[in-house]
């Protein structure tokens, strides 16, 4: 029980959003676990999609801070009445944490495209997303990317953190059932967020994009093509050991580097 409740109090916390929230019109000098006094050089990334690389930049040489907009949101103040609007739905990859605005992959992608955007990161659970996309339908942006987190429901923390943690995961037939029944789940739940999110903006051209899903974390609630099987919108894959080349300030996110390989891979996609 006490995994359980571990995995239930994280949720609520993320789900609150007391660890990300920042308030609209502010600026700080760093952002959850990005903070300049913790920047470190020749370390490993921290996370398992940058730990395969080392830090190499000199951050120090390079500050920069957080700017909030009226929305409490990382990004140039929104003109909902632009000619070409992009809006991001995202994590804290999408947020640009561990690099300045103007080298996230957002940012650039914004000026390339000449459109104006809301980035509406971050999300460590995806479906969290869907009041605050409610109350924003009114931007009707021309494109927009969806970008998976870490998990897609709450269930989902629960769930992982239990076949983590319980002895009765132990026995790989009752493993190998659950992840199938999570993946069929969230094939038919993915579908209908993309379905919620079209009836909310019917004129916007969706695109979704990925981590390719590495074999070392087989319960990804995004792996495998029965979750994907259904969805009627372009999909784009990015792929950690090749795509994830530099980190960022905090060495956990990827660099400078990584968001230009994001940005280019995402524009070729979209201008087809």
């Amino acid at each position: 029980m006490s995994t359980l409740l571990r995995a239930q109090e994280l949720h609520n916390a993320i789900h609150n959003k007391g660890w990300a929230q920042e308030q609209p019109n502010t600026e700080t000098k760093g952002h959850a676990q990005d903070q300049p006094e913790n920047a470190e050089m020749n370390v490993n990334g921290k996370h398992r999609y940058t730990r395969h690389i080392i830090q190499d930049y000199d951050w120090s040489k390079h500050p920069y801070t957080y700017k909030w907009n009226s929305l409490g949101l990382r990004g140039p103040e929104p003109d909902f009445n632009a000619n070409k609007k992009l809006m991001i739905v995202g994590n804290s990859m999408s947020l640009g944490q561990g690099v300045p605005l103007e080298n996230s992959y957002a940012y650039m992608l914004s000026q390339e495209l000449r459109m104006d955007y809301i980035n509406l990161s971050e999300y460590f659970v995806l479906t969290d997303s869907l009041n605050r996309l409610q109350e924003l339908k009114n931007y009707e942006p021309d494109i927009m990317l969806i970008v998976t987190g870490r998990f897609f429901t709450g269930l989902d923390m629960m769930v992982n953190y239990s076949m983590l943690r319980l002895n009765d995961f132990n026995d790989n037939t009752i493993k190998d059932n659950a992840e199938s029944v999570i993946k069929n789940t969230n094939g038919t739940l993915l579908r209908m967020f993309e379905l919620s999110v079209q009836h909310l903006y019917p004129k916007t051209k969706i695109v979704w994009i990925t981590n390719r899903i590495d074999a070392d974390r087989p319960r990804d609630p995004f792996s495998g093509n029965m979750v994907w099987k259904d969805i009627q919108n372009t999909i784009i894959e990015i792929k950690p050991r090749k795509d994830y080349v530099d980190l960022g300030r905090d060495n956990l996110h990827p660099g400078i580097h990584s968001h230009c390989i994001f940005k280019d891979k995402i524009l070729a996609q979209i201008s087809q």
